[in-house]
C-alpha cells in the first residue's frame, strides 16, 4: 500500500461509497450536493493540502486527511466499504502517521471517532493511540465521539 495525491476523481468516488447500517453516518452526499454544501473534498486547494489517497497496487482503497490548526494535528481516515474489515486500517493509519510526521515533525497526532465504531477504536489502539476524551460536545453529535491521541 502507498500514499498518493487525492484527486477529484478519488473524491467523486468517495461520494459514491455506500456504508450500511450504523456505518451509514459516514456516507457522503452526491458530488453535486457535496460541492453545493462546500465539503472539503470538493475544494481543490484543501484536497491538495490536507488529503491523501491510499492505493493498493492501482486500486484506490481509501483516503486520509491531515489538518494542522492552532498547533494541533488532527487526522482522519476513510476506507471504501468493500475494503473495511480486511485489516487494511492499521497499515493505512500507520502510513498516514508517517506522512503527518513528515509534514509536521514531532507533533502529537489527534483523531476523533464515533463511539460505536469499536472496530476503528481497536485499530487505532493497535497503532499507539489512547483515549483522552469522550463526549466532546463541540458539535451536535459530538456527544457520541471519542477523541484519541498518539504522543510523539
Amino acid at each position: 500500500m502507498r500514499i498518493e495525491n487525492f484527486t477529484e476523481d478519488n473524491a467523486k468516488e468517495v461520494c459514491c461509497w455506500a456504508y450500511e447500517g450504523e456505518y451509514s453516518v459516514y456516507n457522503y452526499p452526491s458530488w453535486e450536493k457535496a460541492k453545493e454544501n462546500k465539503y472539503a473534498i470538493t475544494n481543490e486547494s484543501i484536497r491538495k493540502d490536507e488529503f491523501v489517497s491510499f492505493l493498493d497496487r492501482q486500486d484506490f482503497i481509501g483516503f486520509g486527511r491531515i489538518s494542522f490548526k492552532d498547533n494541533k494535528m488532527l487526522i482522519g481516515i476513510g476506507l471504501s466499504p468493500k475494503h473495511c474489515g480486511k485489516r487494511l486500517g492499521q497499515e493505512s493509519i500507520n502510513l498516514l502517521i508517517e506522512e503527518s510526521q513528515r509534514r509536521y515533525p514531532n507533533h502529537d497526532v489527534y483523531l476523533r471517532v464515533r463511539k460505536f465504531n469499536q472496530r476503528a477504536i481497536k485499530c487505532y489502539r493497535k497503532c499507539g493511540f489512547e483515549t483522552i476524551l469522550e463526549n466532546d460536545n463541540q458539535k451536535l453529535d459530538e456527544k457520541q465521539m471519542v477523541q484519541m491521541v498518539r504522543y510523539f
